[in-house]
């Protein structure tokens, strides 16, 4: 079930699959979360310290799934939390391995001899266009998930990051 819902959400990042293709299960959302949590505290564990990310990353993925569930709430679609949840943590952690592979790629260049500069710049932009990306694929989800068009789909999902990564800037400057 779980490489089943792996394959799914891969799919779903390409547009190829959508959030109901995902099997429904709370297995896969708890193991979603905790991936969710270990790609975060790792990414933010060299910068702000392995606790500081710990609490960072809870918050953020608490402020994720409230947010998940009060919008399915609002459209009393409440019984899509799991497969919404499971997709949006899901692909947002591909999307991150995503671009952790992509800065190693950049790391391997750069040691081949390739231009800091241009590989700085490169690095941004492919940042950039994954960032873009996640929008539009959270877009992508709501838009299956709450039955609207993609304007409310795409204005939900900005919302969301707003509100998530609003939620980590007040915790770490609460945290010194």
């Amino acid at each position: 079930m779980l490489k089943h819902n792996v394959i799914q959400l891969i799919k779903i990042c390409l547009l190829k699959a959508k959030p109901q293709d995902v099997q429904y299960s709370l297995i896969t959302l708890y193991f979603i979360i905790l991936t969710n949590l270990i790609i975060f505290i790792y990414s933010m564990g060299n910068a702000v310290g392995y606790i500081k990310g710990t609490i960072i990353a809870s918050v953020f993925v608490a402020v994720l799934l409230v947010y998940i569930f009060l919008i399915l709430k609002t459209f009393k679609l409440k019984s899509r939390f799991v497969q919404t949840a499971s997709t949006i943590l899901g692909c947002s952690a591909l999307l991150i391995i995503f671009g952790f592979i992509l800065s190693v790629c950049l790391l391997i260049l750069l040691s081949l001899g390739v231009s800091g500069q241009l590989l700085s710049g490169l690095s941004k932009l492919l940042m950039l266009a994954i960032f873009f990306w996640s929008i539009f694929i959270c877009g992508f989800i709501y838009k299956h998930a709450l039955n609207k068009g993609w304007f409310i789909a795409l204005t939900t999902a900005i919302i969301m990051l707003v509100f998530a990564n609003s939620a980590t800037i007040v915790v770490r400057q609460f945290m010194g």
